[in-house]
């Protein structure tokens, strides 16, 4: 949910009771609108929701997506991930991101988001 800080106990007890509320509209909304739906319920759904992100840290450099979409590399290169999300590129090569000691190094002044 858009603004909703997952690390305040409170955010993430009204987001579980909202997203809970939306899979019920979804399921009403299938078996009154999707042919095959008219006898479906739900069984069940996840203990959680799923959190993606929380904190953040403020680097000296910030990547940005045409650090990754460009193929940049850096000198102070430490590591590269294979993201969490899944891209696909034409010629079926695995998409690698590089991360930068100085997109991890917090800057100046500067503390976890």
């Amino acid at each position: 949910m858009p603004n909703a800080d997952m690390t305040d106990p409170h955010d993430l007890t009204r987001t579980q009771v909202q997203l809970r509320a939306k899979i019920e509209q979804i399921v009403r909304f299938f078996v009154a609108h999707v042919p095959g739906f008219k006898d479906a319920f739900l069984i069940s759904s996840g203990p959680h929701i799923g959190i993606r992100e929380t904190r953040h840290i403020a680097g000296e450099y910030r990547l940005v997506g045409d650090d990754l979409w460009e193929g940049r590399r850096f000198d102070d290169e430490v590591l590269v991930q294979s993201p969490s999300v899944d891209i696909h590129t034409l010629d079926g090569s695995l998409f690698l991101e590089p991360i930068n000691l100085t997109s991890l190094r917090v800057a100046a002044g500067g503390t976890l988001m």
